[in-house]
């Protein structure tokens, strides 16, 4: 193996190695909070929309509140290629970056869930269902990185299939790739 070779495995595995910390520290860390109310057997979707640099998706945790003493029973689902209709309003602003002593440079908008769909596309990992009695329901979505798309759309589709009405709470974090 020649010195450079040996040099370039040692920087993959440097770039391998660094966490979200490593990526807050940089300015490059990201984290989203949205709360929305879904009443009974209903469908919402929010969607998320990328720009050049690459967003690398690291956790995303869903709770479900029942609101109305109902039994709690709420899908999401990834969607993959879904053709927009319409999108709804831009919430960036709950978009943020990890260092909060710093302006949000965050290439990664998102919008509520008025958006709706003409086509879902097809149904990607991270999704699943969630059941409840009464109060309350959240699981983990994503254990494993994932990168979005560049420059493209990503939907998550919630379904409320319960009788009552619920209050979704919806947090995510990851970071944008350093440009070089």
């Amino acid at each position: 193996m020649s010195d450079w070779s040996l040099i370039s495995r040692i920087l993959d595995i440097y770039e391998l190695t660094k966490n979200d910390r490593y990526y807050i520290h940089q300015g490059l860390g990201w984290n989203i909070q949205y709360n929305f109310d879904m009443i009974a057997n209903s469908t919402t979707y929010l969607a998320f929309e990328t720009g050049e640099p690459e967003i690398h998706a690291t956790s995303r945790r869903v709770k479900a509140i029942g609101l109305d003493n109902q039994l709690i029973d709420v899908r999401i689902t990834t969607l993959k290629n879904a053709t927009i209709d319409v999108l709804g309003n831009n919430i960036s602003n709950r978009v943020f970056n990890g260092d909060l002593n710093l302006n949000n440079s965050i290439e990664l908008s998102m919008y509520d869930e008025t958006t709706t769909i003409a086509d879902e596309g097809t149904e990607a990992p991270f999704s699943s269902r969630m059941r409840a009695d009464r109060r309350q329901a959240a699981q983990e979505f994503i254990t494993n990185e994932y990168i979005l798309r560049k420059n493209n759309f990503r939907v998550l589709k919630f379904e409320n299939l319960g009788d009552g009405s619920v209050e979704i709470e919806y947090a995510s974090s990851g970071y944008q790739e350093e440009e070089l």
